[in-house]
């Protein structure tokens, strides 16, 4: 019996170790991102760099921190640099940081206007000099990036919707991983939790959201009627009507062509609006928060139609009917 209550007290003991190093691999806070800013030069040593680590609370312990490097034989591959790191970073985080060669200083701003598709954003790269737009493409299409947003995506269609348009600064050697990374983010953090609340109470999905809300960036240009246009195809998903959105036709033929023929409308494709009920597989574009907020809070409308007035402002005629929309266009001149 003492020796069944020994084993059992060496497992505790063991059990308990364990968990006390994976302790120390969390952040010392995760909540405090307040920047440390630390040179790491060709003579620093680990010591030196636990001993700093250290004293500015940065890690559980200098030996935490030794010991992990030694384990995962990161001792001989300290990198030069500048470094900034912060309570809210893990041990790993921060032993991958300072192992890696640090980035290029050089950057390029880029802005990805709102409606860009997947295939327009991944030429802007490349024309930029990042790296090729089939590169950046393969990425969206492979690589897993674990957000709770994404859950409802097929990644087939490569995320299309989720790029957030913005003004960005990239490294010049960044990698399609990291800028598409740094995109989701911007979804995530523009997406917030109010909007998450109120798509759940409208009983949709984010990809139901994003996807119809892509439609909206595409067919609309004045921020002002996105919410009446969103009240349009609102007014037909709930009636079980074809959205027949002209720019789910142009997403397929990948031309931007003001007037479609009979012929391109009737494509057998699940993105022609004109062919299926209800949304689309995938977003036909990147849409903004404008037209994302349109998606989940439409105008109080009776609408079921709308045009281009044709008038150079970019706005439309909306109809109620189709004897009305028809005047709208006859007063268009869209024939």
């Amino acid at each position: 019996m003492k020796k069944i209550s020994f084993l059992l007290a060496i497992i505790l003991l063991l059990t308990g170790c364990t968990m006390v190093k994976e302790s120390m691999l969390k952040p010392v806070d995760e909540s405090d991102t307040t920047p440390y800013h630390v040179t790491v030069d060709e003579d620093m040593s680990l010591s030196e760099l636990g001993d700093w680590l250290n004293e500015n609370e940065l890690v559980a312990s200098k030996r935490a921190f030794i010991n992990y490097m030694l384990d995962e034989e990161l001792d001989g591959f300290l990198q030069p640099g500048d470094y900034v790191i912060t309570k809210s970073m893990s041990l790993p985080e921060i032993a991958a940081l300072i192992t890696e060669p640090p980035k290029s200083a050089e950057t390029i701003s880029l802005t990805i206007q709102e409606g860009r598709e997947n295939r327009e954003i991944a030429a802007i790269f490349e024309d930029a000099g990042l790296f090729s737009a089939e590169e950046f493409l393969q990425a969206l299409r492979e690589v897993n990036f674990d957000y709770d947003f994404l859950e409802d995506v097929d990644q087939q269609y490569g995320y299309e919707g989720y790029l957030f348009p913005d003004t960005y600064e990239f490294y010049v050697d960044t990698t399609p991983e990291e800028v598409i990374k740094k995109m989701l983010d911007n979804f995530d953090q523009r997406f917030t939790k109010e909007m998450r609340d109120d798509t759940r109470a409208a009983g949709m999905t984010i990809d139901d959201v994003v996807r119809l809300a892509s439609i909206i960036e595409r067919e609309g240009a004045d921020y002002s009627e996105f919410p009446i246009i969103s009240s349009v195809f609102h007014n037909r998903l709930d009636i079980d009507m074809k959205l027949q959105s002209c720019a789910t036709v142009q997403f397929i033929i990948e031309e931007r062509k003001v007037n479609l023929t009979y012929e391109e409308m009737g494509i057998d494709s699940p993105f022609n609006t004109y062919v299926i009920t209800g949304l689309p597989p995938s977003a036909i574009a990147n849409p903004g928060l404008a037209a994302l907020e349109a998606a989940i809070y439409p105008a109080d409308t009776n609408y079921f139609y709308f045009v281009a007035k044709g008038d150079g402002e970019n706005t439309h005629y909306f109809a109620e009917t189709y004897e009305e929309h028809q005047r709208n266009v006859e007063k268009s001149g869209d024939l």
